[in-house]
């Protein structure tokens, strides 16, 4: 297994040319700073794997390993006509995952094919080989909701009930 490198303060303050106490103040949330320099040093941060003792506290009473052991993909499945919808959900992923070193695919699914040919279709883009795969909402036509959901894999639908009726 390699051996990870230790980043520091003055590791991010060196790469960015500011001062450590400017870091400090950026990563512990105090004023003093523009928002866009403070964001400039959380994501460098997050790049480098630098996390402070509060965040590797809050990570472990939530089970989750601040430095990955093996780096996972997922897959985010949609439809060519949902891509603007799902731009949002799709960053938001990506920037969460990726600071624990993961990776998020997506996959358009095609709008025309036949049910019997969905598994194949699934099989021919490898996604059995993924770690998990999040079903963005308003995937059409609905019959793949159930080759999606019979994958024996982490799956989590990205969906929201319909409103419900107001007038009665």
């Amino acid at each position: 297994m390699p051996v990870r490198k230790k980043v520091t303060l003055k590791t991010i303050a060196n790469e960015l040319g500011l001062t450590i106490q400017t870091v400090s103040k950026a990563l512990k949330g105090k004023p003093g700073m523009s928002e866009a320099t403070r964001q400039l040093i959380v994501l460098t941060a997050e790049k480098s794997g630098y996390y402070t003792k509060e965040q590797i506290r809050s990570l472990r009473l939530q089970h989750i390993a601040p430095y990955p052991i093996e780096r996972q993909r997922f897959l985010l499945v949609q439809t060519q006509e949902s891509v603007n919808y799902n731009r949002l959900l799709l960053e938001g992923l990506h920037e969460r995952f990726a600071s624990f070193g993961h990776q998020i695919n997506t996959l358009l699914l095609p709008k025309t094919i036949r049910e019997k040919a969905m598994g194949r279709w699934l099989e021919e883009h490898e996604v059995h080989y993924a770690d998990g795969v999040f079903i963005a909402p308003s995937i059409l036509p609905k019959a793949w909701e159930k080759p999606l959901f019979e994958l024996e894999m982490p799956r989590m639908l990205l969906s929201f009930p319909p409103p419900r009726n107001q007038g009665g």
